[in-house]
């Protein structure tokens, strides 16, 4: 059973890193009160109208939630597994999206210590003194339900924490930040 939950789990850890697409290099730091003139789309095999969360009404919570989180810079240039891994990864597009959704008010940033909503010259202060490029970890945090009726595993994503890293060059380890978080299931649809 430990064999197929860890199979599932690096399963779901590829496949997140590999539905991503790839865009044009711009400017990572948009100025909040410009509009984003770089549409984001979604993959090419993903319909519009894919419901993503089709989650079988018989199938077991397994988890409520469960948070875990995932190096999606490679730090360590001489380290080929990591630049495979992450080689078809194009995060700009989901960072690029999560400060639009906070700017126009759709995502609330939560600071990741107190929990609390954060104030918005926060997330512009961050953004204005450091480049969304220094981005090099994001913490999900998911609901997973598993259908015995049809075998599989629905993972349904709550909330989101991105994370900026600096090397520390005297004891060669990455130390990470995390600059906000949002929760998926608190959108505010009325905000444009």
């Amino acid at each position: 059973m430990k064999k197929i939950l860890t199979i599932l789990l690096l399963a779901s850890c590829i496949f997140v890193t590999s539905c991503t697409t790839n865009s044009n290099n711009t400017n990572n730091n948009q100025d909040s009160t410009q509009t984003v003139k770089e549409e984001i789309s979604q993959p090419a095999f993903v319909p519009e109208t894919e419901t993503y969360y089709n989650i079988d009404s018989a199938a077991l919570l397994i988890s409520n939630p469960i948070s875990y989180d995932v190096t999606v810079k490679n730090y360590k240039t001489d380290d080929d597994w990591e630049e495979e891994r992450l080689s078809k990864t194009n995060l700009k597009v989901l960072v690029n999206a999560l400060f639009q959704a906070v700017y126009k008010g759709r995502l609330t940033p939560y600071d990741w210590v107190s929990e609390q909503p954060m104030p918005i010259d926060s997330v512009k202060s961050w953004d204005k003194h450091h480049k969304r490029d220094e981005i090099g970890k994001i913490m999900f945090t998911e609901d997973w339900y598993f259908s015995e009726k049809t075998l599989t595993m629905t993972k349904k994503i709550t909330g989101i924490t991105l994370a900026y890293g600096r090397i520390n060059k005297s004891i060669g380890e990455i130390s990470f930040y995390p600059i906000f978080y949002v929760k998926l299931d608190e959108v505010n649809e009325t905000a444009k």
